[in-house]
């Protein structure tokens, strides 16, 4: 009874698409279904609605990142001087000097290249300042929203 009660609770809370809630529900269903010794059918399906959770939950967050479209974007010296701007007017299309780039990352290679960092790997994300620091886990970057006010890259400026 215990189980279905979980269950029930974190599937209203996966249909009404908060799924970082769902995700943790359909753990603690898990648990309970773990505890009460139910079959194995019963763990796979719980934990593939929680890995459900968990890829609607990434999706959500990876666009949630995306600067908005018009964001000027620019890459700074360390004394705050502009070096490259380019406008991000969608996932797929970010204009540098005149030229509409694929990504992020296509756009920092032409800015760099041009400022004379040829041959040097370049992340667009942090090229254009928009991540400071590598952790791609979801949970941790659902934490850091939760727990922090969010605060733009001096690097990221919006015209």
């Amino acid at each position: 009874m215990i189980v279905r009660d979980r269950v029930r609770a974190a599937a209203e809370l996966q249909d009404a698409g908060r799924y970082a809630e769902a995700a943790e529900a359909w753990l603690t269903a898990w648990a309970a279904a773990t505890e009460e010794r139910k079959g194995v059918p019963i763990l796979v399906g719980l934990r593939a609605n929680y890995l459900s959770c968990v890829e609607r939950l990434e999706c959500e967050i990876k666009k949630s990142e995306y600067p908005s479209p018009g964001t000027v974007l620019r890459h700074l010296n360390p004394t705050g001087k502009v070096l490259a701007e380019a406008e991000y007017r969608g996932e797929q299309d970010v204009v540098y000097a005149g030229r509409s780039y694929s990504s992020l990352s296509a756009a920092a290679r032409a800015a760099s290249q041009e400022l004379g960092m040829a041959g040097v790997g370049v992340n667009g994300w942090r090229f254009w300042g928009l991540r400071r620091r590598r952790d791609d886990s979801w949970l941790s970057r659902l934490e850091a929203q939760s727990e922090l006010p969010a605060q733009d890259s001096p690097s990221r400026q919006v015209a």
